[in-house]
């Protein structure tokens, strides 16, 4: 049962439809954990916090 939601552009404030998936608690940790280096940085280099301008 999802109880999470996980923006797939990494924009939290982009909450249209498409950009939402639901997860269960333990997969969004695992997607989250995925993403985010050691220190918590997103990898992926198109990733909004590693953006210009990402507000």
């Amino acid at each position: 049962m999802a109880t999470e939601v996980h923006h797939l552009d990494g924009n939290r404030r982009n909450n249209l439809p498409g950009n939402l998936l639901g997860l269960c608690e333990a997969c969004h940790a695992l997607e989250m954990w995925l993403e985010h280096d050691a220190d918590g940085n997103p990898t992926d280099p198109t990733h909004a916090w590693n953006r210009e301008n990402r507000w």
